[in-house]
């Protein structure tokens, strides 16, 4: 277990709520520890937000893109990512490169209701190379819109259902930020079956 500050980088004009950015520490430390900084890597966000993802592992060395469906947050994106190549779209229905890994944090919310889920583990194995891996930003337990769930749980499983094998997990915990909504940040890493 890392135990961290859980300091967020909020971007100027942002509309979303800042406690759902993942801590640049969560993504520092497990890019590091998978390797992803190292340059020859290829990696994307397919749900970037504000680019957090993209904007950390590239000021750490890596490579990695986003892809962003929401124009606001796009163009935070672009600012904040500025040495990614950061699109406009929906993941799921745009033609990819394949990458060596995806890292992202995909909308909690789409693991509580019934989101078409099957498109979306769909879209993110046409993404990896056949030896790459899947990060998802998680946490133990959800609470979203006064209710609560237990997310990685069932992230975990349904991309187990879905074709892929969980690795490892990472976990990170901060007692110094106690306004934030998650104070659990599980990354999962997952490879293909």
């Amino acid at each position: 277990m890392y135990i961290i500050e859980g300091k967020a980088h909020i971007p100027k004009d942002t509309k979303s709520n800042p406690l759902f950015i993942v801590p640049d520490e969560v993504i520092k430390i497990t890019a590091k520890k998978l390797g992803l900084n190292h340059g020859g890597l290829r990696g994307i966000d397919p749900a970037c937000g504000v680019g957090t993802i993209p904007r950390v592992i590239t000021q750490i060395g890596g490579s990695c893109d986003g892809i962003e469906i929401d124009s606001h947050q796009y163009n935070i994106a672009v600012r904040e990512a500025k040495n990614s190549n950061v699109i406009l779209g929906d993941f799921t229905k745009a033609e990819s490169d394949k990458y060596n890994y995806i890292y992202t944090s995909l909308p909690f919310t789409w693991f509580k209701n019934e989101y078409p889920l099957t498109k979306i583990a769909t879209a993110l194995k046409s993404m990896l190379t056949s030896d790459g891996k899947l990060i998802i930003d998680s946490t133990d337990i959800a609470n979203r819109n006064a209710e609560s769930w237990p997310l990685a749980n069932v992230q975990a499983e349904y991309f187990k259902k879905h074709g892929f094998k969980l690795d490892q997990t990472l976990t990170f915990t901060t007692t110094k930020r106690q306004d934030m909504t998650d104070n659990i940040f599980l990354e999962l890493v997952f490879s293909l079956k």
